[in-house]
């Protein structure tokens, strides 16, 4: 509330309708003095934080222990005290995201062009304790799964082979039937979204992608891409995608969730 001194005149400066009390009943402005000065602005300001933060904390209140009160004091129009809820939700996900993204640190990429060989000989050595701490229960009695033998006998001959030829990394992998392509499976399948395009063109129409599942395919090709050029999993960069796209996918589901309560209620 404004602490300026009421015009003797009534008539509005902003729209020219007469002014019956306090404020104008066409435009709602209120009939002061125009005149401000820094210690009213300083003082207004202040006092506009601490009255909205005081419907943020009443509101935040009711929304927590007593939602259905605030849905019916809302549907009977009595919202002068309650911050409004487009409000309440931009201003809580902007605090949101302000802390998520202050604390959210980016993962240190790895050089993995100089160290490709230990990755692939931590990747093996991991593959063997798997294989090896593979258990099963008989009878309600735990014995180990000795089916996995043969897997184990071919990670050793793999890292044999990679120590003998520290150059060879693929075919350790394939020696150990582990994956050769590093996670870039329709990056080496199809080196752009142009040559994707052209192998989709020699086929018949009915055995062509649809259009979902070509944007699919183009996306996780772009994706793959960055991830080789920068020597991470492709799933390091999904992560990252999702990450600085959750403020846009909040603010969709904000329309959805309610479209969805509006055709069940």
């Amino acid at each position: 509330m404004s602490h300026l001194k009421e015009r003797k005149e009534k008539v509005c400066l902003n729209c020219n309708a007469a002014i019956y009390g306090k404020f104008c009943h066409i435009c709602g402005q209120q009939n002061l003095e125009p005149q401000e000065s820094f210690w009213h602005l300083t003082s207004h300001f202040i006092a506009d934080i601490l009255h909205y933060d005081g419907k943020f904390f009443s509101t935040l209140k009711y929304l927590l222990f007593k939602p259905g009160y605030l849905a019916k004091e809302h549907l009977r129009g009595r919202r002068a005290d309650y911050l409004h809820p487009i409000r309440l939700y931009v201003f809580v996900s902007a605090i949101f995201f302000l802390i998520m993204f202050t604390f959210y640190t980016k993962k240190a990429k790895p050089q993995q062009k100089d160290n490709s060989y230990q990755a692939a000989l931590h990747k093996l050595e991991k593959e063997k304790q798997s294989e090896k701490g593979d258990k099963i229960y008989f009878n309600g009695a735990l014995k180990i799964n000795t089916s996995n033998d043969s897997a184990i006998h071919k990670i050793d001959s793999a890292i044999t082979f990679l120590k003998a030829d520290t150059t060879a990394i693929n075919t350790a992998l394939a020696i150990a039937d582990l994956d050769t392509t590093g996670g870039y499976e329709l990056l080496n399948k199809y080196s752009n979204k142009e040559t994707y395009f052209d192998s989709q063109n020699k086929l018949l129409p009915e055995k062509r992608d649809n259009w979902f599942e070509k944007k699919g395919v183009i996306t996780e090709i772009e994706i793959q891409r960055k991830a080789k050029a920068e020597g991470v999993a492709s799933s390091e960069i999904w992560e990252e995608v999702l990450t600085h796209n959750i403020p846009k996918i909040l603010f969709v589901s904000l329309p959805l969730i309610a479209f969805i309560f509006y055709v069940f209620y």
